[in-house]
């Protein structure tokens, strides 16, 4: 008798038992369900497919996102090309108050500043980066600055007095040679410019044309782009350089300066990113690599330089 109470006593401890264990495991994983960002961002009110979008950040970003309010934007930005997470809440922000723009416009123009106006918060330029240098209207280099190892452009493919850091000056060379070899000519009005002369064509300009159109236009000293040594602003015999869109070396040059490093610099439909009027002259040498892609993406190099360098 004894036994058979024995026996049953033990019996109901092992079922107590495993149901005690049961309940355990069913309480820790509700736990890790209750407490998972797939949960969370589910109770938030973000469906499965944008959870799993936002789920592709690192994640301390994610316990960022589910700290926010429900904001369907979030994971149409995250999938948006070029998106930075650094950038998302003036992403949001600058949308909320001009809707009129798409999300690849918004990422686009706070990557590239374009929300902050020109010539305000001017940071220097980062010389360490060589030809892969910014210089723009929030990018600056001091009035000191001059490159080294500048050569003069052979007067074969240049006017006199030209000349450009000698890694851009070989690879112009290269290029000019190859549209020759079509009948192209070539030919390089202006290249590196200390400030001082840039100063000086800022000045003239602006006396003729004032401060807000001489802005679209020149640059102004220490935000040009010449006074690295790697831009070059291409002109051709006895056409005027204005006149370049119109002529089959402007064609030439748009389907094959980036195979030699360079890149058209300003172009057409993308004012509003690089803050100059499209100037169909004027190349920069960035390294045949970063000058590919930037051609086969049809990218800026603002856009470039905000996304793979000082991201």
């Amino acid at each position: 008798m004894k036994k058979r109470r024995l026996k049953k006593k033990v019996k109901i401890i092992g079922i107590g038992i495993i149901l005690l264990t049961i309940i355990i495991i069913v309480l820790i994983k509700l736990s890790i369900l209750f407490n998972s960002y797939e949960y969370k961002l589910k109770k938030i009110g973000y469906n499965k497919e944008e959870t799993s979008i936002i789920l592709k950040l690192d994640e301390d970003k994610v316990d960022e996102i589910i700290t926010l309010e429900l904001n369907k934007d979030i994971p149409l930005l995250i999938e948006t090309k070029y998106f930075m997470y650094k950038n998302m809440h003036n992403y949001l922000d600058f949308y909320n108050k001009n809707s009129s723009y798409n999300l690849r416009d918004v990422v686009e123009i706070i990557n590239t500043n374009r929300n902050k106006d020109y010539y305000v918060d001017i940071k220097s330029s980062d010389i360490t980066k060589g030809n892969l240098t910014l210089v723009n209207k929030y990018y600056a280099l001091n009035k000191e600055y001059e490159p080294v190892e500048l050569k003069s452009v052979n007067l074969q493919y240049a006017y006199a007095n030209n000349k450009l850091i000698k890694e851009a000056n070989d690879k112009y060379i290269e290029l000019a040679k190859a549209a020759k070899k079509l009948n192209y000519n070539l030919i390089i009005n202006s290249s590196y410019r200390d400030f001082e002369s840039q100063e000086d064509i800022y000045k003239a300009k602006e006396k003729t044309m004032g401060i807000e159109k001489t802005d679209e236009l020149v640059a102004r000293p220490g935000h040009s782009e010449h006074q690295l040594g790697y831009a070059i602003d291409i002109d051709l015999y006895k056409t005027e350089y204005d006149k370049l869109e119109n002529t089959d070396e402007y064609k030439w040059l748009l389907e094959n300066a980036h195979k030699y490093g360079f890149i058209l610099r300003y172009p057409k439909a993308k004012e509003n990113i690089t803050g100059y009027s499209f100037e169909p002259w004027h190349y920069r040498y960035v390294g045949i690599e970063v000058a590919e892609y930037i051609y086969k993406n049809k990218i800026t190099f603002d856009e470039y330089y905000a996304y793979y360098i000082e991201k």
